[in-house]
This record gives C-alpha cells, structure tokens and sequence, in this order.
C-alpha cells in the first residue's frame, strides 16, 4: 500500500495544472425534502483547515487540495469515550493496523494538486476524525505527518426525507465491483455501496486512450519503475467504508476509458484488494 500512495502521489503532480478544477453540482436531494448540508475542507501539505462542528445527516463534504501532494478525507468515526489522541497514540503502537474502535465512515477519494472531489456521507452524531492515509515518497502516512483534524457531529436532530438519487449504483463486494448499468458522457451521482466483509473503497482513473486498469495497477507491483507517461489519474470516489454502508459521488465524465479501483489491503495477507481482482475498466461514450 505504501509503494500504490506514493507512486499514485507523484503520478498526480506530473498530469494537473496548479489551477482548481471546477466540481460538479453536489449531489441534491428532491425539491420537495430538506437540502443536502454542505461542508467543505482544504487539505495542505499536511493538514485539514475547515469546519469543527457539523450538523447530522446526509453531508456533501468536499477536499479542495491546495497543496503539492495528493490528498483525500477518510472519515474515521470513534467509538465513545475515544479521542484523537488516544487514535495516535494506537497507531504509533501498532503502525499499520487501525484500532478496532476506529470505523471507516467514506468521504471524497483522491483529489490531485489543484483539483477539488466530493462524497455524500450520512453522518450520525458522534466524534470523527478526518485522515488522510496517502503516504508520501519515503513511505510515511499523512496523517501521521499531522494531517488529522477532529471533526464533532453534533445530537442535533437530523432532517428527516431527504434522499440523494444516484444515476449509477456501484456495488462493492470481495473483491469486485459491479456497475448498475453503463455510464456515459456527463455529471452522474453515483452511489457505493459495500456489501462485502471487508473495508473497501473506489478510487475512479481516468485512463489514457486504450490504457486499461491492469496497467495502472501493474505499476504498484514492488520494484516496479515509474511510468512515463503514466498509466492514469484518479478523479475521485469514496474512500473507505465497511460493510453495510454507502456513500455516493458525483462526477463528470467525458467520454474516454476509465476505471475502478481498490488499494485497501487484505488484513490476513496485507495485500492491496486490487491484487485479489478488485478492479475492473470501462468506457464511457
């Protein structure tokens, strides 16, 4: 996982201008329920700058990445009684292996320097952090270059109806997605949805011409050198979920080959799902 980040990391700063992309309208709910709460997050080299305190419910949350380095937001949700200083200190014990009263809540996937993603996250009140597990060029996560912030939901009553409706429905399982249907030119709101037993995510590339996802990913194999030019870049998605639990982006695609892809790691073996066929291309006309 270390060597997919970094490799991914500099893919990025060779494929993107210094200026902010323009996102696509965040996901809306129908004009008849309760809008979708809105917060958004600048990621730097290495920090969060944003809002402390959030309402429940259903939340587009953006990354603008204003940094030189790729960054995302896991959203990491703790059990009661747990603080973000108790998290660090579990991680320096145990580098690698997150704490079993950690859980992994989604958020906006891969934003390049300059470019900005979104997620839609139902989120219940409690205490979350907001990480970034990209590691730099020597191999070290983010977050524990100190980009972690502390983000409070509070017990407010959430507004209650709202739905955001998805174009696409991309099912995660062990290990594999699976499309609803095709998706073609234009802004789509997709949905994740992890019916699988372990923590997954989707990372959306976007592949060169007759570029296909096994290339992208045979440039994260060990010893394997950098690509030029590279095989791809990450456009968003969502980031970790377990289990049981969704999320949805919304993107903009023209047409092209793209694909899907996860670098979660196996916790028996420590390898990355993609490894274990968890990717797959497509073309968007």
């Amino acid at each position: 996982m270390t060597r997919t980040h970094a490799f991914v990391s500099l893919l990025c700063l060779s494929l993107v201008a210094p200026t902010l992309a323009v996102l696509p309208p965040p996901a809306r709910a129908a004009a008849s329920e309760a809008p979708i709460q809105f917060v958004s997050f600048d990621a730097y080299d290495y920090g969060f700058t944003g809002p402390d305190h959030i309402h429940p419910g259903l939340t587009t949350i953006q990354i603008v990445n204003t940094g030189r380095e790729l960054h995302h937001i896991q959203l990491v949700k703790l059990d009661a009684g747990k603080t973000a200083r108790q998290f660090t200190s579990a991680m320096k014990a145990e580098p690698g292996r997150f704490p079993t009263w950690a859980h992994f809540m989604g958020g906006p996937n891969a934003a390049a320097p300059g470019d900005r993603t979104a997620a839609v996250q139902d989120l219940q009140p409690g205490h979350y952090l907001l990480l970034c597990v990209i590691p730099d060029n020597k191999g070290a996560p983010h977050f524990a270059l100190g980009m972690i912030k502390p983000l409070t939901v509070s017990s407010k009553a959430a507004s209650r109806g709202t739905m955001v409706k998805p174009d696409v429905v991309i099912t995660l399982s062990d290990f594999h997605f699976a499309l609803s249907q095709p998706l073609t030119s234009g802004t789509h709101t997709i949905q994740v949805v992890n019916q699988g037993s372990q923590v997954h995510e989707a990372v959306v590339v976007q592949l060169p011409p007759n570029g296909s996802i096994k290339a992208f990913a045979a440039a994260f194999e060990p010893g394997a050198p950098l690509p030029d030019p590279p095989p791809g870049k990450p456009i968003g998605g969502v980031t970790g979920i377990e289990g049981g639990n969704q999320g949805w982006a919304t993107i903009m695609f023209s047409p092209g080959r793209y694909g899907l892809i996860c670098f979660f790691p196996d916790p028996a073996t420590g390898a990355p799902h993609f490894t274990k066929g968890m990717m797959v291309d497509f073309d968007v006309k």
